[in-house]
């Protein structure tokens, strides 16, 4: 009797549901993180972002490392280049003055003087580039006019001319000088300043050329009035 009583005890129930599976036995209960699985990385980037920065940084240090080198390098052939050459500054020397007379009195000096002068390159393997040179006429420290000459080249070793003219000379000038031109005598000053290159090469090295002629001597015709270099002036200055 009993044993029939214990049989329907094991047997299931109609309606009722029936015991649920245990659950895995390497799943801690006690541990909840929402996620079953592992959650997804965000970052669509396959490469670190430490990665990215010290590849960078590494190739402006490269660069910067060449630029510096290429300074060197070129600082270096520049010195040992002029150190070969050694630049010489160039000669000047007046070697005609022209200023006649006006067509309508020998007493009154044109408005137009010419100043010629003979300029040297004396270096044996550098050419010079001229820019435009100022030229400026004084008579003691009084300044008088002022020309320019045009840019130009002068080869190696060679000599060129310049030739300047001193246009519309204004009365004040004339008046100036009057009183030593009836003496058959004006000492007048030049000076030239501008900007000269020296070339060898592929090498170019600036300089502002300074130059400066004192005491160029005008000798006045009495019966023509007209006025001349009168010689005696061995060369000008030049820095």
């Amino acid at each position: 009797m009993s044993s029939s009583r214990e049989d329907d005890r094991n047997k299931p129930v109609i309606g009722y549901p029936t015991a649920y599976p245990p659950g895995h036995p390497n799943y801690d209960h006690n541990t909840h993180t929402g996620h079953p699985y592992p959650v997804p990385s965000t970052n669509r980037n396959p490469y670190p972002a430490h990665s990215y920065n010290r590849n960078s940084t590494t190739f402006c240090g490269r660069l910067l490392i060449a630029l510096i080198a290429t300074m060197v390098i070129f600082s270096v052939v520049s010195f040992i280049s002029w150190l070969i050459f050694r630049t010489i500054l160039p000669e000047f020397r007046v070697d005609i003055v022209v200023i006649p007379p006006s067509n309508t009195s020998a007493s009154v000096i044109s408005p137009k003087w010419e100043f010629g002068f003979v300029v040297e390159n004396p270096n044996k393997k550098i050419n010079i580039s001229y820019d435009a040179l100022e030229v400026s006429l004084f008579h003691g420290e009084e300044f008088l006019c002022e020309t320019y000459f045009l840019p130009s080249d002068q080869l190696k070793n060679s000599h060129s001319f310049l030739w300047a003219e001193f246009r519309n000379v204004e009365e004040r000038v004339v008046k100036l000088i009057s009183e030593d031109r009836k003496r058959g005598m004006v000492n007048l000053n030049v000076k030239l300043t501008g900007w000269i290159r020296f070339k060898a090469g592929w090498g170019t090295r600036r300089h502002l050329l300074k130059v400066l002629c004192m005491d160029v001597g005008i000798q006045f015709d009495s019966r023509t009035g007209l006025g001349t270099w009168a010689g005696g002036l061995e060369g000008c200055e030049v820095s």
